[in-house]
């Protein structure tokens, strides 16, 4: 696994950032029960959101995602029977039907970013929500923030 920062903006917004590289000298996962099911359960526990810009499918990564993908893959490579659900959502701006497809495209977009660094992307389910279940308000800019998310659940 390599990663290396690019990092571009335009104005104030990055367009770049991380870009994950799966190589193939990763060495096979081995885990007991025990290990397994702790991790499982830090999953579980500690599951963050994605969260993304207005209309757009650029992702915010902190240390705390990061970490949280690298377990992901570890546990799912080694665990090949599970599964992750990605819900997109969206704040309440602009149509519901169009914030339904930003949603789907924000959840396939996670998606396609956890295949590129090694989930199998038949461990890997999308679904969207559209503006349908905010978690803040959308009368803030702060609030409609939090609601442009992808949450990750462990199935």
């Amino acid at each position: 696994f390599r990663e290396s920062i690019n990092l571009t903006f335009q104005k104030d917004t990055l367009v770049d950032g991380l870009l994950f590289e799966v190589t193939d000298d990763l060495p096979e996962e081995e885990m007991d029960d025990d290990e397994l099911a702790d991790l499982e359960e830090k999953l579980r526990v500690a599951s963050p959101d994605l969260y993304f810009e207005t209309g757009a499918t650029t992702l915010q990564v902190t240390e705390e995602l990061r970490q949280y993908i690298l377990n992901l893959r570890k546990y799912l490579n080694v665990k090949q029977d599970a599964s992750i659900m990605l819900i997109g959502h969206t704040d309440n701006v602009g149509d519901a039907e169009g914030n339904l497809e930003y949603g789907q495209q924000r959840a396939d977009f996670t998606r396609d970013i956890l295949s590129s660094i090694g989930i199998s992307r038949s461990q890997v389910k999308t679904s969207s929500q559209g503006e349908s279940a905010p978690i803040a308000t959308n009368d803030t800019e702060e609030g409609r923030s939090k609601n442009r998310r992808v949450q990750i659940k462990l199935n």
